[in-house]
């Protein structure tokens, strides 16, 4: 059966186009001449019966098809170039993980783990991708997901990673400045939120016994190193896991303002699929278990010995 599948120079250039809005700064990111991707675009759109583009003057738009469809050849780009590197990489006897992490938990938790795996594993390559916005993983060429628990995907086995306390912190300026005290003295003032977690502050509040009008309001943010950031330079008070802010609270740059804490937990699963079981995989699976798990601190020496 022929399936009906644009070549994949056009959608290549459609990509390119799309991305910089200007045929010239497309051609010039593919080396190709700015007729040539026209050409493209052109075939492509006369194959699917649609325009892709509106021609302004001196500018470039995506049509709302255009849009549309640029999100589905991105995935497909993406899954075709995921799955070429590991053929090549197979090939050359290396094994390959494919790793989706959300950015703040690659960046503290991840990376800096990273050369102890490749220290002991040099044949196995990591190719880590992080996201902040929802994703399917059994479509997505994915061997392994790192998110919080809120998130299930039907066909993948569940494994608990790290857990960390949840803390409610801000810059010492701001609690100086609203007169922080008790939980109580939140109502009314800026409440940092995390677009995709949107429910946080109203369970906090009502642990803490705080009937707040309005617990949703606030700045929100899609990654929690943005909204960490934004709690430092005093623009409201925010709900992290103490994991994230541990550099921050040893530096004084964010405190804890209150002295009564929540037994609320942030936990982060590992999620992969049922039908994967390849040997590099099964590796890092049990690396990455093996290094979540807590280690007891050496015991000082005795002085003299």
């Amino acid at each position: 059966m022929r399936r009906l599948i644009p070549s994949i120079g056009s959608l290549i250039a459609f990509e390119a186009v799309a991305r910089h809005l200007s045929f010239s700064k497309a051609a010039d990111d593919l080396s190709l001449t700015q007729s040539a991707v026209s050409r493209q675009i052109g075939t492509l759109e006369q194959m699917l019966g649609m325009q892709l583009f509106e021609r302004r003057p001196h500018r470039l738009v995506l049509t709302e098809t255009g849009a549309t469809y640029l999100a589905d050849v991105i995935d497909a780009l993406e899954r075709l170039s995921a799955s070429t590197v590991r053929v090549m990489s197979n090939r050359k006897g290396v094994g390959v993980v494919q790793v989706v992490s959300t950015p703040t938990f690659a960046s503290i938790w991840l990376l800096p783990r990273l050369p102890r795996f490749y220290k002991q594993h040099p044949e196995i390559q990591i190719m880590l991708r992080t996201r902040s916005t929802p994703f399917n993983l059994l479509e997505s060429n994915v061997d392994i997901a790192i998110n919080m628990s809120v998130v299930t995907w039907p066909g993948t086995i569940a494994d608990p990673l790290v857990s960390s306390p949840a803390v409610a912190v801000c810059s010492a300026q701001f609690k100086e400045r609203y007169r922080l005290e008790v939980p109580n003295d939140l109502i009314g003032k800026p409440l940092i939120q995390h677009y995709s977690i949107p429910d946080t502050w109203s369970e906090w509040l009502a642990e803490m016994g705080v009937a707040h009008p309005a617990p949703l309001v606030g700045q929100q943010f899609d990654q929690f190193v943005l909204a960490t950031q934004a709690a430092v330079a005093g623009l409201g008070i925010v709900i992290m896991p103490r994991l994230f802010v541990e550099a921050e609270l040893r530096a004084r740059e964010l405190i804890e303002p209150f002295a009564k804490r929540s037994k609320r937990t942030f936990t982060y699963m590992m999620f992969r699929s049922e039908d994967r079981q390849l040997p590099a995989l099964q590796i890092f699976k049990d690396w990455l278990l093996d290094e979540a798990k807590p280690r007891e601190k050496a015991a000082p020496r005795a002085a003299g010995r």
